[in-house]
């Protein structure tokens, strides 16, 4: 009974906490892959010019490494600022990028929000768990009576065969 706890226990954890782990790895290698393009000249380099009042609103995931426009992320090769100008020398990490909407909507397929709504937590994790792990169907288990020895008579030697386990029948429909 405790396995079976300890095993449900760690398959909610996961559940709720795993993707966080299995989408940062994801994350690392596509950050390898945008650094080896970069360094080797591969991909879409684009250079990008910005005004000062627009370079201060740009959505920074990593201060002067990455940042998101369009929902784009781009990653940062250079930076030049000549007069009120900002020219930048940019990646555009498209691998990354789908990750990153990947994991925004699982995160909205298993944490939904109701806007108007006040959320009950507690109702929220139940329902998800209820939605996942329960059954689309109604099962039936049938009573399959047991057998205990069976004996078969030959005909022509006049003896019997006992048979120690009882003999499985599949559950009736």
């Amino acid at each position: 009974m405790r396995t079976i706890a300890v095993t449900l226990l760690i398959a909610l954890i996961y559940y709720f906490a795993g993707y966080r782990l299995v989408y940062s790895l994801i994350i690392h290698g596509a950050k390898e892959d945008a650094s080896f393009a970069i360094e080797h000249k591969q991909g879409i380099i684009k250079e990008l010019d910005f005004s000062s009042a627009e370079y201060a609103l740009l959505k920074w995931t990593d201060k002067d490494k990455e940042f998101s426009l369009n929902d784009q992320l781009f990653d940062i090769i250079s930076i030049q600022q000549i007069g009120g100008k900002y020219i930048l020398q940019v990646y555009a990490d498209k691998n990354e990028t789908r990750w990153v909407k990947a994991l925004n909507t699982f995160i909205k397929g298993i944490f939904p929000t109701h806007p108007g709504k006040g959320m009950d937590n507690a109702e929220t994790l139940s329902s998800a768990l209820q939605k996942e792990y329960t059954p689309p169907g109604h099962v039936r288990v049938g009573l399959v009576p047991e057998t205990k020895t069976v004996q078969y008579a030959d005909t022509q030697s006049h003896t019997s065969t006992q048979v120690k386990k009882p003999i499985w029948h599949p559950p009736a429909c």
